[in-house]
């Protein structure tokens, strides 16, 4: 506790309506049936990256809105969707995108190949000022997802992480 918390406490009543305001906000916090779990999320998405079947539908939204010439220079690497994912991550569990699960074995690896360093610092999804540029289209649409997919998993009726990492495996990046 910092000396001018304790200063002020020491000053008339303050220290019993401190209490009381700490008495009221933990009943207010534990009276809320609403409250999020975010170490379910977590736990939900330790091994997940977005399936290759959600993947696609996201690319289609971004491009649906993107200029022809937009779309032409547009690659939807895996690099990409593993940047994705790390965001929409960090976006419904309240992390760093920078610990995301997908990036771990980046981030852990001696020598990491550049594609994936890129996609472990995030530079094939966040912009970088440029004009037309697909990161605010990419943003919204995971943003959406990533809502949705908060949404299944606090439901409960998300699919198991191991299922979306088989589907994964199977499926070749685009």
């Amino acid at each position: 506790m910092s000396n001018a918390l304790r200063n002020w406490q020491q000053m008339g009543n303050n220290a019993r309506l401190y209490n009381q305001a700490l008495a009221r906000l933990a009943d207010q916090i534990a009276s809320n049936p609403n409250l999020t779990d975010y170490h379910r999320r977590r736990d939900h998405l330790n091994k997940w990256v977005i399936p290759e079947e959600d993947w696609n539908p996201i690319i289609d939204e971004v491009q649906r809105q993107q200029s022809p010439a937009g779309r032409q220079h547009t690659r939807w690497t895996h690099t990409r969707r593993l940047a994705a994912s790390a965001i929409v991550w960090a976006n419904i569990t309240h992390g760093e995108r920078l610990w995301a699960p997908t990036l771990r074995s980046i981030r852990d690896h001696p020598a990491p190949h550049p594609t994936t360093s890129a996609a472990a610092e995030g530079r094939s999804i966040e912009g970088r000022g440029r004009r037309n540029s697909i990161h605010p289209l990419l943003a919204t649409a995971l943003k959406e997802y990533g809502s949705k997919l908060a949404a299944l998993i606090d439901q409960g009726t998300a699919p198991p992480t191991e299922t979306l990492t088989r589907q994964l495996k199977r499926s070749p990046a685009r």
